[in-house]
């Protein structure tokens, strides 16, 4: 392999001037090539379709998701596809009646601090509440404790100077 030329210079079967960068090495012809060159002298390659393991539809997969595919793995057509068979193998790993992912095996109940309600707080949830954080059940109750909050707030700056 000769080294890419220095200046700006031409792609040695088509003449266009590029800069080195645009050009690139064919090893069969020994020489520096356009990308559009490149392509209209790569031999044709049969378009081979795969089948996603998620949804089962039919996608043209990348050269790395077919030598992933040919060694025995699964590709799927989307990374929403990915992560919805991810969560399917989780969940069935899972004993059943177990908790849901992010909550630790055996944690107790604990009481929501908007509505009392029992319920199983997530790890990051039990962290927060060990640092002095006010635990809620659902994002729902977060946001009345919040209005609630902001409403004595400005209760209590309403008296203030009368």
């Amino acid at each position: 392999m000769t080294n890419p030329p220095t200046s700006l210079s031409g792609c040695t079967r088509c003449g266009r001037g590029f800069l080195p960068r645009g050009l690139v090495w064919v090893a069969d012809d020994g020489r520096w090539l356009c990308h559009v060159c490149v392509e209209a002298t790569a031999p044709v390659c049969a378009i081979s379709y795969a089948t996603c393991a998620a949804c089962a539809g039919v996608f043209l997969p990348t050269r790395r998701q077919l030598g992933y595919a040919r060694r025995g793995g699964r590709i799927f057509c989307s990374v929403q596809c990915r992560h919805q068979a991810k969560r399917r193998r989780l969940a069935a790993r899972r004993p059943p009646g177990a908790p849901g992912p992010g909550v630790p095996v055996g944690a107790a109940a604990l009481p929501c601090a908007h509505c009392a309600r029992r319920f199983v707080p997530t790890t990051w949830q039990r962290g927060a509440a060990r640092r002095g954080h006010p635990l809620y059940c659902t994002r729902h109750c977060y946001d009345l404790a919040k209005r609630r909050r902001a409403a004595r707030r400005q209760g209590a700056r309403r008296r203030e100077p009368a």
